[in-house]
């Protein structure tokens, strides 16, 4: 029997492969259609040699017009060290309180004496699969 879904896609939401060095927000992203989310922190490169501090979380909202509200359990853990990371958090059907408006963002906040982060936000996500089509014979009228 084959999987009912299309495949998972992966997409970055918030790329920083160019290192940030202060706050900054992902842009919104429609997420209607998608399932089974999962957003992803990754760090490649970030420099903690005093005081620095990283923290990433999810936001969403129904409409352009309404204000971001963080999403409960969608607050990754505080990175502090001079060393790569990665990080997943289930969202939507996977993980039960969790609720999804149609759009998403992802905030990263940067504190320190001298920050500096490269990395992204990613999300992954599966499509549902179109139904077969059913050929119901000629209209007549």
């Amino acid at each position: 029997m084959t999987n009912p879904k299309a495949n998972r896609k992966h997409k970055k939401i918030h790329d920083c492969s160019t290192a940030i060095t202060a706050s900054a927000n992902g842009e919104a992203v429609d997420i209607r259609g998608m399932e089974n989310i999962k957003f992803s922190f990754v760090g490649t490169t970030v420099d903690q040699t005093t005081d620095e501090t990283y923290d990433c979380k999810i936001q969403t909202r129904n409409s352009p017009l309404d204000g971001w509200v963080d999403v409960d359990g969608c607050t990754f853990t505080q990175q502090d060290t001079n060393t790569s990371f990665g990080e997943q958090k289930p969202a939507d059907s996977d993980a039960p309180g969790v609720v999804l408006q149609r759009y998403i963002r992802s905030v990263i906040t940067i504190a320190g004496t001298t920050p500096s982060f490269a990395g992204y936000v990613g999300m992954s996500y599966e499509r549902p699969a179109l139904g077969p089509v059913v050929d119901h014979g000629a209209v007549t009228g």
